[in-house]
């Protein structure tokens, strides 16, 4: 009754980053990848998928406390060749999340600090598309969600850091729950 399913593939893209001013900064994005798909063993299709992403985030401080109000603008495109019985699909998403994320950057000692932090964005999925080559759209299903976040960043001396994150969405969209937890080193040398 499980299905499984086994993806890799490789891929490349651009990122860039600039400080707009003191407090504001501009991020985007640009991906292309190939990927192989297996499913459950007995069916294999190739796909092509382009992602791009943009985003203006603002970092405002007061004291030890930060607030970031953020815009996000997401765009992914697939083709996905016909194999094994199924048709070719193309499936299309795009994406505008408002966000407000707070929190307070305490002191632990010396040079290591921590900073807990929650946050909230909505995402309005304008685009939610998936165009079968023979049967055409198959899904159109545009919605709007709610994610609350969580986590605490730590800086260990000028040179190291690690973020710890939670998420869960699905609060507006029944559809759909996620539960979303990771962790990110970073050393800077």
């Amino acid at each position: 009754l499980g299905v499984t399913q086994d993806t890799d593939g490789w891929g490349g893209g651009a990122y860039m980053g600039l400080s707009l001013t003191d407090s504001l900064v501009f991020s985007a994005t640009v991906l292309g990848t190939e990927l192989d798909t297996d499913v459950n063993g007995t069916a294999e299709f190739d796909s092509t998928r382009i992602q791009a992403t943009s985003a203006l985030t603002g970092n405002f401080y007061s004291g030890t406390w930060r607030t970031s109000p953020s815009i996000t603008v997401a765009w992914s495109k697939e083709w996905q060749d016909a194999s094994s019985g199924f048709n070719a699909q193309t499936i299309e998403t795009g994406v505008i999340s408002p966000g407000l994320l707070i929190g307070n950057t305490v002191a632990v000692s010396g040079a290591t600090t921590v900073e807990p932090w929650l946050g909230a964005q909505l995402d309005w999925v304008g685009i939610n598309k998936v165009v079968d080559e023979a049967v055409g759209t198959i899904l159109d299903d545009p919605y709007t969600d709610l994610r609350l976040q969580a986590g605490l960043n730590f800086a260990f001396g000028a040179n190291a850091q690690l973020a710890l994150t939670g998420e869960v969405s699905g609060l507006l969209y029944e559809d759909s729950d996620t539960y979303t937890a990771g962790a990110n080193f970073a050393f800077q040398f």
